[in-house]
Formats: C-alpha cells, sequence, structure tokens
C-alpha cells in the first residue's frame, strides 16, 4: 500500500460519521450548495468594491455578512439585533 493510499484512508475513517449527516438528519441537503449560494452575493460585492484588502477588513466584512445573513435566516429584525449586538459589545 502507498503511503498516499493510507493517508487517504486514514482521512476517511477519521471523518467518515461526518459524511452521511444528510442521511442521519432530516431536512439537511446533501450538498453544501444553498450555502455557496448564500455568500456569493457577499463575495462578489466584496471583490467588486476591493474596499477589504487588509486582513483586517476582510475578516470584519465576512463576519457583519455572515451575521446579517444569519439574522435574516433567522427572521430577527436585522436593525434592532445589530443595535442591540452593538450596544452590547460597547457596553452600554
Amino acid at each position: 500500500m502507498t503511503k498516499e493510499l493510507k493517508g487517504i484512508i486514514t482521512y476517511i475513517g477519521n471523518n467518515i460519521g461526518n459524511w452521511f449527516t444528510c442521511i442521519k438528519y432530516e431536512g439537511i441537503e446533501p450538498t453544501n450548495n444553498f450555502a455557496e449560494q448564500a455568500l456569493r452575493e457577499t463575495v462578489i460585492v466584496r471583490r467588486i468594491i476591493g474596499a477589504f484588502r487588509s486582513e483586517n477588513g476582510k475578516q470584519n466584512y465576512e463576519t457583519l455578512a455572515s451575521l446579517l445573513s444569519s439574522w435574516q435566516l433567522n427572521n430577527f429584525d436585522i436593525k434592532e439585533k445589530l443595535r442591540s449586538t452593538l450596544m452590547h459589545k460597547l457596553g452600554v
């Protein structure tokens, strides 16, 4: 058995429990297509405006975009959630 094949077998063995989540849990899609579609718009905006070239700016944008998308998916009042999160972080 080659070294490469041993690595692949180990990888499969270590992750086999994560590969069939869609079978174990009802409502889980077998692909990550939904997640990729949700991210597509923010990735395009980030590339077009080019304002997040530093690692810090990029990370801040990704965090904010993720929060806004999650709140929207959970039907939260986005303005109120953003306000309360900022107030909490500012200690107000």
